[in-house]
């Protein structure tokens, strides 16, 4: 990804040159030969941040989910971006698991010419209530795909040569 925010271009080549200055908007762009990777991509934050990707030229997503495509939404945002030409794999695989983890980088590197380009853990697993009141059972349950997932993504993401990762969390307080 690349942020392109000012261009100079000269228009003649004399003594009294003259420079046309543009302006433009600063706008991340997605390399659109290689996949960009969503864990936990079928979730409400997972669709928006895969519509973002595509209207910023991604053409190949991976979407992992537990449990696949589940709602009517969740089909019909795949259908619509594969209707736009953007190829779109969505994955139930345990990326808690590093076999599995290491299968699903590597078919997305494959998936396209140049490779994976991003990958984004967006998996959440909610637990709620007073942090206060939460045995470790509770806490390590509800943070094992933050920190198992992320380490295996880290390990995988060196070797397919991953330009961008990306983790989000969330905490909320009362």
């Amino acid at each position: 990804m690349h942020i392109s925010a000012y261009c100079t271009s000269q228009v003649r080549d004399s003594a009294e040159s003259a420079y046309l200055s543009l302006s433009a908007v600063p706008r991340t762009a997605c390399h659109p030969r290689k996949s960009h990777v969503l864990v936990g991509g079928l979730g409400g934050f997972g669709l928006e941040l895969a519509q973002w990707l595509v209207e910023r030229g991604a053409r190949y997503l991976v979407l992992t989910s537990p449990g696949g495509v589940r709602t009517g939404y969740q089909d019909r945002c795949v259908r619509r971006w594969r209707q736009a030409g953007v190829a779109v794999t969505v994955s139930t695989a345990d990326v808690t698991n590093v076999d599995e983890t290491r299968s699903l980088l590597l078919g997305a590197a494959s998936m396209c010419p140049d490779g994976v380009g991003s990958v984004f853990n967006l998996a959440a697993i909610l637990r709620d209530g007073l942090v206060v009141n939460q045995t470790a059972a509770d806490w390590s349950w509800s943070t094992k795909p933050k920190v198992s997932q992320s380490i295996s993504f880290l390990q995988f993401s060196l070797q397919c040569n991953v330009e961008t990762a990306g983790y989000e969390d969330s905490v909320a307080c009362r």
